[in-house]
């Protein structure tokens, strides 16, 4: 008897220890299919007032980080602001919630322009060095680079030149910023390849790979596939956007990919093409009583309806065709989801994005 109780303990242990090991496999498991927490971010243009920012205080614990949409540069050593940075009430509220605000800078620099300051090593580095303080000035969480305008060239030398310089640029700015545990994140064009593009804009400028490496996430803006200068079409096409993320994701580790999804549609007719956000176009319908058609290849909504005897077609985004994207979005093992841009988007979204594994 004397040895029956420590051997009836030590079954008992054994018997916990399978318990909890079991309990443990299923909460893993159940883990797994659950969002990662923190897995989006929106950008936060200076024209839509507080719609975005009270969006994000609403849903915080999926935001990792915001990007006021404001900054822009005058000179090598200068920004402009505009209306869209937030106060320091308004960034305190964010961070109180544990969301990042790294506010989006974007340059007029063309072609010709860039490429000399990018490939110039004191250029490069005074312009480094005036967004390193820029971000340390102001109490910034990081910095978005969004250099768009560079691109517009058809000269594959120039192009080259761009490449080389915007990414000595990018790798010398995020290293600094790294250092200080400050995000850096690139927004670049979404493409599907890598190659010289003629078409107007040379998207070759944008090095996938090499940003990658030295960048807190690679944002792709995976929209706009059609727009004002254009005939009528999805936003993002469904089988665009998994071309540019599979893309993306071959040569940039999966985690610092960021799909940045539209939110908005355009409407186009003989007068004109003006854009619309979810809310507007859903106004817009209802008005006209137009029947809401899903066009299943792009897996976007699209509607037609006639006022003064002209003509408009309609297409957005709706919680339908994010959910094709946020398919593809776990089916390539995105990091992040961004928006172009939260505050006018369905109630509907939600549930949706909930099904992100970031």
């Amino acid at each position: 008897m004397a040895r029956s109780v420590p051997h009836a303990r030590l079954l008992l242990g054994i018997a916990l220890v399978g318990v909890l090991a079991f309990t443990c496999a299923l909460s893993s498991s159940s883990a797994a299919q659950r969002p990662q927490g923190r897995v989006l971010a929106t950008w936060l243009p200076y024209w839509d007032g507080t719609h975005g920012l009270d969006t994000v205080l609403a849903h915080s614990a999926s935001f990792r980080y915001v990007s006021p949409f404001s900054y822009q540069t005058t000179s090598l050593t200068t920004f402009s602001a505009g209306g869209g940075i937030l106060d320091p009430t308004q960034r305190a509220a964010l961070r109180a919630k544990g969301v990042a605000v790294v506010p989006s800078v974007t340059a007029g620099w063309g072609p010709a322009d860039a490429s000399l300051i990018f490939n110039t090593p004191a250029k490069r580095n005074a312009h480094v060095a005036a967004i390193v303080k820029l971000v340390t000035d102001n109490g910034f969480d990081g910095i978005d680079i969004d250099y768009e305008k560079m691109a517009y060239t058809t000269n594959p030398v120039v192009g080259q030149r761009l490449r080389t310089g915007f990414t000595a640029f990018a790798t010398e700015l995020c290293g600094k910023l790294r250092a200080m545990h400050k995000r850096c994140t690139i927004t670049v064009m979404a493409k599907t390849a890598d190659g010289h593009t003629t078409y107007g804009i040379d998207k070759w400028v944008f090095d996938y790979a090499a940003l990658g490496r030295v960048a807190s996430r690679v944002r792709l803006m995976v929209y706009d596939q059609h727009g004002p200068w254009g005939s009528p079409g999805p936003i993002a096409d469904i089988s665009w956007t998994e071309d540019v993320v599979r893309y993306a994701t071959s040569v940039i580790a999966s985690s610092k990919v960021e799909l940045g999804v539209p939110l908005y549609g355009y409407n186009w007719s003989k007068k004109g093409t003006t854009s619309v956000q979810w809310d507007q176009a859903s106004a817009l319908r209802t008005a006209h009583n137009a029947p809401l058609v899903f066009d299943a290849a792009s897996q976007s909504p699209t509607f037609t309806y006639r006022a003064g005897g002209v003509k408009h077609t309609v297409w957005f985004e709706n919680a339908r065709s994010l959910e094709a994207k946020v398919a593809v979005a776990n089916r390539y093992h995105v990091g992040t989801i961004g928006f172009w841009y939260i505050g006018h988007q369905s109630p509907k979204v939600w549930p949706v994005l909930r099904r992100f594994n970031g």
